[in-house]
């Protein structure tokens, strides 16, 4: 999913799990935060938190980076050149147990979360603190996660259209 100028910031994803693992130990719970705060994060602010790209997955959309960097934690890809500082930083159970937990180990480094980006990634841990996994998925499963088809990439352009200014998002988005 491009996002016009942005590319992917691993070290702010690794920041964004670690900031939201604090109050939302389950993966799942993680995983649809963290699209909850990107799509606030463009609706006011005209971009994502750090430019992930979303598969449209059984249970929702999920965030493909900080899915990758999860898996680190957890031992299920051990190859990727960023996982000694990943597993110094992030704990998570392997994805095909019964335990789902995501625990950080150090704090997050705010230098690589801004102020606006604290904002939107605070309402949507309040937004999903409470919820069932069902309703967790059940308020993902937008227009743009059932546009995009099964385990295929939803694009910026469909998770834009579910936002109220979404004219306004796209034009700011493709004219920025």
């Amino acid at each position: 999913m491009g996002t016009g100028k942005h590319r992917l910031d691993k070290r702010k994803c690794l920041a964004t799990l670690l900031y939201v693992s604090k109050a939302l130990p389950d993966r799942h719970a993680i995983m649809k935060a963290i699209y909850i705060a990107d799509k606030c994060h463009l609706e006011r602010y005209g971009r994502l938190i750090y430019a992930d790209a979303y598969r449209a997955m059984t249970y929702g959309p999920v965030p493909s980076r900080a899915l990758d960097t999860v898996k680190v934690a957890s031992g299920e890809r051990p190859d990727d050149p960023d996982a000694d500082n990943i597993r110094a930083a992030l704990k998570a159970a392997p994805t095909k147990t019964p335990d789902h937990s995501v625990h950080p180990l150090r704090a997050p480094d705010m230098r690589f979360i801004s102020p606006s980006e604290q904002e939107c990634l605070d309402f949507a841990i309040g937004k999903v603190a409470d919820m069932s996994f069902d309703e967790r998925t059940d308020i993902t499963h937008d227009a743009a996660w059932h546009s995009a088809g099964l385990n295929k990439m939803m694009p910026l352009e469909s998770i834009i259209e579910t936002l109220p200014n979404a004219g306004d998002v796209l034009d700011y988005v493709h004219n920025r």
